[in-house]
């Protein structure tokens, strides 16, 4: 009995461990330079629709895309590297046989929101501004120009 007590017990630690270990890594997922200058995005969406006023779309970071009101993926990572927020598992429907997909480019941006949109498929392509992902290197190319003003 002694024994599969300790049995359980060493099981459920691994599960704590586990779980412990999933979270902090989905946490990581959100991370991209620092998670409280994010953390208020989370609940907020920006629209866009195109010049030709074909398509509208829907940007809700780490939660999801749509375009015309059909989800164009739901938050699955983010690429810090490329700067690129990517989005799967979006519905099928509209000539799209698979889940539809779309990444968000984060360019520096003096203000917050989506300036281009394309669709290609079933594949999505977004990009959106914000001075958040704007370098000391962006900052100086601006102080640049404006002195050549």
């Amino acid at each position: 009995v002694v024994l599969v007590q300790r049995g359980i017990r060493l099981i459920e630690d691994e599960v704590v461990k586990a779980r412990t270990s999933y979270d902090q890594n989905k946490e990581e997922r959100l991370s991209f330079a620092d998670r409280k200058l994010w953390f208020p995005f989370r609940h907020k969406c920006y629209h866009w629709k195109d010049e030709a006023n074909t398509h509208s779309f829907k940007f809700c970071p780490f939660k999801e895309n749509f375009m015309d009101g059909a989800s164009i993926g739901r938050f699955d990572r983010l690429e810090e590297t490329t700067q690129t927020m990517e989005f799967h598992r979006g519905s099928r429907g509209g000539g799209c046989t698979r889940s539809r997909s779309s990444k968000v480019k984060l360019v520096c941006a003096s203000t917050y929101g989506l300036t281009s949109g394309s669709t290609h498929q079933c594949e999505h392509k977004l990009i959106f501004g914000s001075p958040l992902v704007c370098t000391a290197q962006d900052v100086q190319r601006v102080e640049e120009a404006l002195s050549k003003l």
